[in-house]
């Protein structure tokens, strides 16, 4: 997928494309919302807004690229998961668990 960070982009990129995507997700975390300007964005991550555009293409560009972001870390944490040596039940308990922290940790993402 285009909006995925590649592993042989430069350093500088890859930071770049994670402040914008870490600075979004402090705003929409704050606000409860996936409602923000791209002028927030850079102001939070200290870059041009403009690179929102070169990175991810859109706005739209950007949230995809914070809910795959999110997505990836919480399929890798399922997988484990799933691998572990523990009763069924007590893996249906940190499921729900894992799920009730990732909506805590990201609202918007429901």
């Amino acid at each position: 997928m285009a909006s995925l960070i590649e592993p042989n982009q430069p350093s500088a990129a890859r930071d770049s494309r994670e402040s914008l995507i870490a600075a979004t997700t402090q705003i929409m975390t704050a606000r409860n919302s996936i409602e923000f300007s791209l002028s927030e964005v850079a102001s939070k991550s200290g870059l041009n807004a403009a690179l929102v555009k070169y990175y991810f293409g859109s706005k739209r560009g950007l949230l995809i690229a914070v809910v795959e972001q999110i997505a990836t870390r919480v399929l890798k944490q399922l997988h484990e998961l799933i691998a572990m040596n523990i009763s069924p039940v007590e893996k249906v308990r940190l499921h729900i668990a894992g799920v009730m922290k990732t909506y805590v940790r990201h609202p918007y993402c429901n």
